[in-house]
Order: structure tokens, then sequence, then C-alpha cells
């Protein structure tokens, strides 16, 4: 009985109503799309990070590392002897810039990058294998050893940018510009297939002079004897031997670090993407009120004719369920295309996120990821269908066969009534929950308030719509007769006008939340930026400072800037100069910040400490006889410390134990910051390079003088870049700005869904109240009337819920942002009102009213009156 009901009745209207099926399959295909994408992009990145750790690994057991700051050399003959290691491979793991080359100048190149790996080939065979297309690794042997600008690069990476053997390019290096000369093509096989190909091979002695390692390595690779001791009791022993501050771990679990350490920017994303899925199903759940209040007579018959309630249920649930169906695999196509277009985007912004370059050189998209986009977008309409479907059950056959209007029915008057009071309950649930931390301490929590809020708005944000028509209704009537009636219309049935009105405002909701997250970040992190950055001018090697994707300089460079006229000197010291590295803690990757000592007169008022007076904490910092460190905000989240606590950091030194003398702002790492004088990191790390050099002007002196005495002395040298306060402000706006830039499709894809949602539910209602404007008509009423009446309906619908979504969005983001991202990202980020976008917010609901009233007005105004009047 339910297939035949299904074939002969709901197969038939999807026949007959091919503009509301396409409607619905399009809002569930946009809804899926975002999800899909964002799902194959998350995917992908991971797949990215486990390919090049694999292809760099080979043959590797087991990898020793200390950080990206580097160990001693002699480190290796100690892993070498430890019994069960076969081989011990060492090599230099170093990010280049481009400072300019053959086919590509400096501004094209300045911000792409090359992994160098330094690596000793007559070691090497043993965990890796390098070819090219004539079985031959390099021309000479010899030449490559002795020449330390000897380089090789992929067949690939050097066909993009037009070199070939003996063709020369620069790079910046630890010293300034280096020339280099590509003595061999790698194919695409073992470490070449590394990184997309931007990978390149140089002798592990040249390496550690152009990047300003010398004497020590980053890794070595280390291959156990087969048939002898598992690997984790090699490794063990190896710890051992080399004592604390030492990593020995298997690649795989390189891979899993950088998995986590992504985790919480791809948490941000699917909470997006769901938001956007959310919306889509709005649309899914609107379009089966109508086609129940549409098919009401239809209903009665079949109930008449001795269907039962649940033939009816499954009727409406089938067709439901199949053009979820439908949407879905569309969606997920969409998805895929969708992605390829955003996935620079998103590891752009991943890459200023983690102060790394996050490439993904191919998507991961196969037949799971298609069904898994027809799965979710059945079932997604089908849990969205599931209540509207079940309210067809409880129409009486009688009841069903009464002409009335949409929203009339009695079976709906009561859950109408009741429906604010269950979204404010909604609203109480989600900001309760978010003030106890309950989302961040349970799984799943997250997930159920984000529905709770988007449900909450669905029902109560069509009340608030209809209580400010109610308020502003002196004013409308003294606007003339047409906006009297169009009021009026929406006031009659405000089941009808809710209806119209939630798809759009629940997208409208997730613009004003993306607008409020990306306004909140941008203002906080400026205000902490203006408190911080006291020096006059920055110095870095060409990058972007910012976010320290640079090459690390030599310290040496410092006395050679005091010299530059203009510069202000301290007397004993070089110029300021500041150290930003990765280090790991209890499992987790940090950053680390390790400063000179501010000059007297700032009073360490650099230092954004927030627990205590920073001149106390800053004396502290750089003049006790004990290791000190500060912490920012976010690690004491992490790891629950607070000031006095002990710190135990692993360091080449070995372990050292450091006291907590403050908890400062800091947002250079999602994980946290430790803040240590650079004098005692030097000490500790061996690491005399440095991320960038604040210098202070003498009075009389401008920023442009300055910058162009050092650009004249070693800008073309040394490959420096000067900036200024208000240029790094502007890189960090930039920084921001790019790390939202792939929500613009979310945005884009909610309102269309909100445009469609409105669209077809202000067709059903010209089309429901058909005697009604044929009556009007007949009374005297132009076409242009009836026209501008259908318009201005739409019109106060679009703005009082582009009004409620500012208020509704707002409220949620201010939980979202102040709780629930601190959790996330341990970020503490003030709220902060987006004044800016929410005139674009309350203009984007009017137009998009207007666009959607525009075909039901035009079919209106073209209504023959005896036709209008006949209509049943």
């Amino acid at each position: 009985m339910n297939r035949a009901l299904f074939r002969y009745v709901g197969w038939r209207h999807l026949r007959l109503k091919p503009a509301r099926s396409l409607l619905t399959t399009v809002g569930v295909a946009l809804g899926i799309s975002l999800f899909v994408a964002i799902g194959i992009i998350n995917r992908s990145t991971l797949a990215s990070f486990e390919e090049s750790i694999e292809a760099v690994a080979g043959k590797t057991t087991l990898v020793v590392s200390a950080g990206e700051m580097g160990f001693p050399e002699d480190k290796l003959e100690i892993v070498a002897h430890v019994p069960g290691v076969t081989h011990a491979v060492p090599m230099i793991e170093s990010r280049a810039y481009f400072t300019g080359g053959q086919k590509f100048g400096k501004d094209e190149g300045a911000n792409e990058t090359l992994i160098i790996l330094g690596v000793d080939l007559l070691r090497e065979q043993a965990v890796r294998t390098y070819r090219t297309s004539d079985e031959q690794l390099i021309d000479d042997p010899l030449v490559f050893l002795n020449q330390p600008d000897s380089i090789i690069v992929t067949h690939a990476w050097a066909q993009s940018h037009g070199l070939k053997i003996d063709s020369t390019f620069e790079l910046a290096t630890a010293r300034g510009k280096r020339k280099f000369t590509v003595r061999g093509l790698l194919s695409p096989e073992g470490p070449a297939k590394a990184y997309g190909g931007a990978v390149a091979i140089m002798d592990v002695d040249g390496a550690r002079m152009t990047f300003g390692k010398e004497n020590k390595l980053d890794r070595i690779d280390v291959v156990t004897k087969k048939g002898g001791d598992a690997p984790e009791i090699v490794a063990e022993r190896i710890r051992a031997a080399l004592g604390p501050g030492y990593a020995v771990e298997k690649p795989e679990t390189q891979n899993e670090n950088m998995q986590k350490m992504v985790s919480t920017y791809q948490v941000m994303l699917t909470f997006f993407s769901t938001l956007a899925l959310l919306v889509g199903l709005f649309l899914v759940t609107n379009s089966v009120t109508i086609a129940v209040a549409e098919r009401k007579r239809e209903i009665g018959t079949l109930r008449a004719l001795g269907a039962t309630r649940g033939g009816i249920l499954a009727l409406f649930l089938t067709e439901a369920t199949v053009l979820g169906g439908i949407g879905g695999f569309a969606g997920t196509w969409l998805g895929r295309a969708l992605a390829a277009v955003l996935v620079g985007l998103v590891t752009r912004s991943m890459s200023s996120q983690y102060l790394m370059r996050i490439d993904v050189t191919s998507l991961k998209f196969g037949a799971s990821e298609v069904l898994r986009g027809v799965v979710i977008g059945a079932g997604a309409s089908f849990v969205a269908a599931f209540w509207p479907a079940f309210k067809t059950t409880r129409i009486e056959p009688l009841e069903a066969m009464k002409n009335r209007e949409v929203g009339e029915d009695s079976s709906n008057r009561g859950f109408f009534r009741y429906a604010p009071y269950v979204g404010l309950a909604a609203f109480v649930w989600v900001t309760v929950s978010t003030l106890l931390g309950l989302p961040a301490r349970y799984l799943g929590f997250d997930t159920l308030n984000q529905i709770c809020s988007m449900g909450g708005s669905a029902l109560l944000g069509p009340s608030l719509v209809i209580l400010m028509i109610r308020l502003v209704r002196p004013w409308v009537l003294r606007l003339g007769t047409v906006p009297r009636l169009a009021q009026d219309n929406l006031l009659r049935n405000p089941r009808r006008t809710g209806s119209n009105v939630v798809s759009l405002m629940v997208g409208l909701i997730l613009v004003i939340m993306i607008a409020s997250v990306n306004m909140s970040f941008s203002r906080t992190l400026s205000t902490w930026f203006n408190k911080i950055m006291r020096a006059d001018l920055l110095v870095s090697s060409a990058g972007r400072v910012i976010s320290y994707q640079v090459q690390p300089l030599h310290e040496d460079l410092g006395r050679e800037l005091l010299l530059v006229p203009g510069v202000r000197t301290e007397a004993g010291r070089s110029a300021y100069a500041l150290r930003f590295v990765h280090v790991r803690y209890a499992g987790r990757t940090i950053g680390l910040k390790a400063y000179d000592e501010p000059e007297a007169s700032l009073n360490y008022s650099t230092l954004d400490v927030r627990d205590r007076p920073a001149p106390e904490a800053g004396r502290e910092l750089y003049h006790s006889a004990d290791p000190t460190v500060m912490i920012s905000e976010n690690f004491a989240l992490h790891f629950k410390k607070k000031t006095g606590d002990t710190l135990e950091l692993e360091s080449p030194s070995g372990l050292v134990r450091t006291r907590v003398v403050g908890i400062l702002v800091d947002f250079a790492s999602p994980e946290g910051v430790i803040y240590m004088a650079r004098d005692r990191y030097k000490s500790l790390w061996h690491d005399p390079l440095v991320s960038a050099f604040g210098i202070q002007l003498l009075p009389g002196f401008t920023e442009d003088q300055v910058r162009g005495e050092i650009d004249r002395r070693f800008g073309k040298s040394k490959n420096l870049m000067v900036v200024s306060n208000a240029e790094i402000k502007r890189q960090m706006i930039d920084v921001v700005d790019q790390s939202f830039t792939y929500t613009r499709a979310i945005e884009a894809a909610a309102l269309l869904v909100g445009l469609l949602g409105l669209l077809n539910t202000l067709l059903v209602s010209v089309m429901e109240r058909m005697r009604e404007l044929g009556m009007l008509r007949a009374v005297g009423m132009s076409r242009g009337q009836m026209s501008r009446m259908i318009l201005q309906e739409a019109v106060m619908q679009g703005l009082f819920g582009a009004i409620a979504a500012v208020g509704l969005g707002s409220f949620v983001a201010y939980l979202w942002i102040t709780h629930s991202l601190a959790h996330v990202f341990g970020w503490m980020i003030h709220f902060y009102f987006p004044w800016t976008s929410v005139l674009t917010t309350l203009a984007l609901g009017t137009v998009v009213a207007m666009v959607a009233g525009f075909l039901p007005a035009r079919r209106a105004s073209h209504l023959e009156i005896r036709e209008a009047l006949e209509y049943e």
C-alpha cells in the first residue's frame, strides 16, 4: 500500500511540481556541498601530511629530533652506537624563501617556499632512494659535494619555474641572499613526491652553513635491525643515551602530531559548514510544511479512501528522502568543485594560523564521498521532514477537505502558539550549557548547541518579526492603502508569515555570526598589537613577519643595524631581537618566543601581563637567578598552569625546570606560547638565529629615511624587509581576513538557500490567496497596486527578518566567541559587535526579499479576476 501511494501519488506530485521539487533539491545540494567541500579539504590536508612524511621517511623506523632549532651533530655517533640501530642518517630540514630567479621576480617569489633537505649522500641509500630519468642522481658527485651552492630540485618544480641543469636561482638564507646552481633533477619518486614536489636536496654540510645551523642537525633517521628488538625498545635506548630534550618517535607519530596541531582549526571549519547544512535543512522542513498545507484536499481524499496514518506519513517522508538523496548526490559533486576552489584559501589560512606552509596537492574524493553525501542528504531530509509529515497524520479527512490558507490548520495552532517559548527555552539551554563549559568537557554538546541555536532561532525569530510588524503599524497606516493591506496580510496569518521568513532569517543569522567572529578577531588582535608593539621599525628577511613566515637571520646582523644613521642605540646591546620557534610540551606543539630585554625606558610595557604588574613580572623574567618564563592565557588554559607553577622544558641541554612568573596575552599559537629571555634561550638551545629585529629611531629621523638607508646597505645583499608599525598592522588584518576568506562561500550559499526558501513560500502564498487576490482585483485594485502589495510584503518580511537575525545571530556569536571559541583555540577573544556588517545584513535581507518577491508579485499582477475567483 505504501509503495503504491508513492508510485501513484507521491511520484506524480514530484513530476507535476518540478519547480517545487527543484527548489528543495537545490537547497539540500547547497547545504551538502559546503559540508562535503570542507570534509574533502580536511581529509586532503591530513592525507597531504601523511604522504609528505612517508615520502621523506623512506625506510626510516625511528626519527630523532629536538625541534626546529636543531641539536649538536655529535649526537649522531651516540645514536649510531645504540644497540639495535643498523643505520643512523643525518639530515638538515629547512624551509627556504625565494628572493627571485630566472622566470620569477622578487614580488612573485617572496612568499613561495622550497623545502630544503640537507643530506649525507654517502649514507642516504640506507633510508631513501633518489632517481632521475637517466638513473643517475647527479652528473658529477664531486662537484656537488665540493661546491656549497649545489642543489638538486624535482623535474616538475624545475619545469614550472623554467629551470634546467646549471640554471641558477636565489634563496633567502640566514646570512642573506645566496645564489644556487641546479646540479640535478629528481624524478617524482620517494622524497621528490613530498610537499607537492616543492623539495630540494643539498649536501648536509652546505645546508648547515647556508641556514645558520653550523655543527647542528635537525633530525637523525634511524633504521633498526630486521628481526631484532622492537622499535619501541630501541627508541627507549636512544632516549636513555641522549637524555631529555629529544623526541624519538615513529614517522607515523609525526603525522599524528601534525593532525593534532591543525585539528582545532578544522573544528571551526566544520562548525560553519554544519551551520550551512542546517540552513539547507530548514528549507526542507519548510517545503514539506507547505506541501502538507497545499495538499490538504488530497490528504483528506486519501484518508477517506482508506489510506492509513502510517501510509500518509511514509508518503511524505519518502518524497523528502528521495529529494534529499538526489540533492545529496548533486551536492557531493558540487562540493567537489567547491573544494577545488576553496582549498587554496583554506590552506593559506591554516598556514597563517600555524606559521608553516601547508599545501594540498590533490583532493581525496571517491565513491565513499559520494555515498556519504547521498546518505547525509537523504538522512538529514528524512529528519527535517519528520515533524511536518507527522502532523499530516493528525489531520481528519473532513477537516482536510475544508478550504483554508497555509497556516490555518487547527493542528498547527497549538504548536505555533508555544513555538516562541520552545525557541526561548532552546536559547536558555545554549546559554547555560555554554557558561558552564559543557561543550568543552563533553563530546557532542557543541553539536547539540549548534542545533539548538539554529532551531531556537527558527522558532523564536518569526514571533519577533510579527512583533516588529505590529510595532510599526501606526507608521505604516500613514503610508497609504497598499502598504496597509500588505501589513494586514502579514498579521492576519502569522503562521504563513513565519513560514515565509524562517529560511531567510536563519541564513542571515549565519552571515552575522561569521561577521562577528571576523570583527572580534580583528579588533582583539589590533588592540593587543597596539599595546605590545613599541619598535618604530621591524627588520626581517622577505616574507610575512606578522606570522613569522620569514627566513631566520643570524644575530650578528643586529650589530650592523645599529651603525645605520638614525637608529637609536643603547650601550652594550645590538638591535632588539626576537626569535620564534615551535617546541614540544606535554606531547603538543607550542610556540616559544625569546625576546631581548626591552629598553629601560619602556619599563616592560611591551609585555601584556594580565595577572600582575608588568614591571614586576618583567624583572623576574630577565633578572631572576633561576630559569623563569611567562605563559600565554591559552597555554594556561590548555595545561592548567598559573603563575608560580613550575614547567619542565626539554631542550638539547637537558631537562630545564622553569618557574612561571606571569600570564600574558599572545596569539602566535593556538596551543599556547612560552616567553623566555633570549640570553637564556640561547644558552639552552644554542640557537643564534633571529626571526626579526626591532629598532627605535632617533629624534629628527623619519621612517622613510632609515628604511631607505637599510635597504641601500643590506637590501640587495641580505634581502631584508623593513616594515613600520602601520604596515605590520595591515599585515595582521590581512592575515585575519585571509583566515575567513573561505566563509564568503558559506555566506553566499546560506543566502541562496534563504532566497530559494522565501521564493518557495511566497509563490505558495500567492497561490493559496487566489480568491482573496481576485476579490481585491474585482473591487478595483490595479495590477500595479497588486504587484506593489506583494513586493512590500516581501520587503517587510526581509527587513524585519534581517533585524531579528542581527539580534539572534549576535547573541549566539557572543556566546561562541567568548566561551566555546576559547576552549577550541584557547585564545581569549573579546566580542565586538559588527556595526559595519549590520547595515550590510539588513540590506542583504531586503534585497534578497525583493528578488524573491518579484516572481510572485508578477504572477499576482497577471491574475485574471474570473479565474482567481473560481480557484479552489
